[in-house]
């Protein structure tokens, strides 16, 4: 029974006594291209070099130090190469004829070609890496870098020795960005993601990089790191900022343009309607502007617009929403309640402000401006027809003499 047991086994078996060979089943013979009739009394060093015949009995003799060790060695088959194999000296019997080992021999030839293979492919990943032109980089659980390609050096002027061991949230810009990119990771369910950050060179100044990252996962789905190939975009993001800024901006004063002004105060009666505030609108045109043009020329004109518009910039706060509307006409929002009396003091000094002369070339230039101011949602509950109040308001103050203010009842 033991014997059709061990026949069946997968693995070569080998009982040895005394150095000679007292059993092998299939697989062992099959390993060795001998037959059991050809194994069985054969002393076991017609299997192994003599000098790892030697070696193997020592290691045998030490059980307490070899015990469940496992034991790599060379078998020498009857034709062919030399077959790589590991047996672990843990079934030693004795009595008093002598000592009786029974080992279990696997055959590494397998386990040899797939580790060649790994290493091989390592090895070629690890080129790919340090010839990136984007630096690659991987993390553990805890945000430790663990692996990271030359071309960092570029990137932020670090090198990978520097580098690895460090946590890569300290390379950040902004500390929050690490955990929107977490966040965002998060809610990725396992699939890739992409981002713009802002990471620290070397030197200290930003770095906008855009990344291509996913989270790291073991075989039961726990998280063990961060992998990702970055490249940097500084260029890229400096240019779409400058593309966001000119779409958004009248691009003489400054200030912003019709179209952001009209997509901000639509947001902001949205946002009034939830909380069920109140907003104010002064619209406001220059009294005599198209003289100057016409007197002094165009070039005259716009310098005159951008002192003008730089005065009433500075005027206001951060938080009020001041825009060209086009041109010689302008508008700012407030998103708070102004009572009938501070909106016209508010709009009066901005008047005062439109009445500055400025010097151009030794010309003194001079206008005056005419306001008008309307409420949400008194005068308008959308930003159409609170608009179209302000503007109707501005008309009655020039109406009434220009130079002035005027309020809907």
């Amino acid at each position: 029974m033991l014997g059709l047991i061990l026949d069946n086994q997968r693995d070569a078996v080998f009982a040895i006594k005394e150095r000679k060979i007292l059993y092998a089943n299939r697989s062992a013979s099959k390993l060795v291209g001998y037959s059991p009739e050809e194994l069985l009394d054969s002393d076991f060093n017609l299997l192994v070099d003599k000098n790892e015949d030697q070696h193997l009995m020592a290691l045998a003799q030490q059980r307490g130090r070899n015990q469940n060790r496992e034991i790599q060695f060379d078998l020498i088959p009857k034709t062919g190469s030399s077959i790589p194999v590991a047996t672990v000296l843990n079934h030693r019997y004795h009595d008093q004829l002598g000592h009786l080992f029974i080992a279990s021999v696997r055959d590494l030839r397998l386990r040899k070609k797939l580790t060649k293979k790994i290493k091989r492919s390592e090895r070629e990943f690890r080129q790919i890496i340090e010839n990136l032109p984007d630096t690659f980089y991987r993390t553990d659980a805890n945000g430790v870098i663990t692996m990271l390609s030359p071309s960092s050096v570029r990137m932020l002027g670090y090198t990978p020795a520097e580098a690895i061991g460090t946590k890569l949230a300290d390379y950040y810009y902004h500390p929050e960005d690490r955990d929107r990119v977490m966040q965002k990771l998060a809610e990725s369910s396992g699939k890739p993601i992409q981002v713009d950050s802002a990471l620290r060179h070397k030197e200290g100044h930003l770095v906008w990089v855009f990344s291509h990252l996913y989270a790291r996962t073991d075989e039961d789905g726990n998280f063990i790191g961060v992998e990702g190939v970055t490249r940097e975009s500084t260029k890229r993001k400096l240019d779409e900022e400058r593309w966001i800024y000119a779409a958004n901006h009248d691009f003489l004063t400054g200030l912003y343009n019709r179209n952001y002004f009209n997509a901000e105060l639509e947001r902001a009666i949205r946002r009034a309607k939830r909380k069920d505030d109140q907003l104010t609108l002064i619209y406001f045109d220059l009294d005599g502007f198209k003289s100057i043009n016409d007197n002094f020329g165009h070039d005259a004109g716009d310098e005159l617009l951008s002192s003008i518009a730089s005065q009433v910039k500075h005027y206001f706060r951060e938080s009020d929403l001041i825009a060209r509307i086009g041109g010689d006409e302008f508008a700012v929002l407030f998103e708070n309640e102004l009572p009938p009396q501070s909106a016209r003091e508010v709009a009066e000094q901005l008047v005062v402000l439109c009445r500055r002369p400025i010097d151009y070339h030794g010309q003194t230039l001079r206008v005056s401006a005419s306001a008008g101011v309307a409420s949400y949602p008194h005068h308008g509950d959308c930003p159409k027809s609170l608009l179209k109040s302000a503007d109707k308001a501005m008309y009655q103050a020039k109406l009434t003499g220009k130079n002035r203010v005027a309020l809907l009842d």
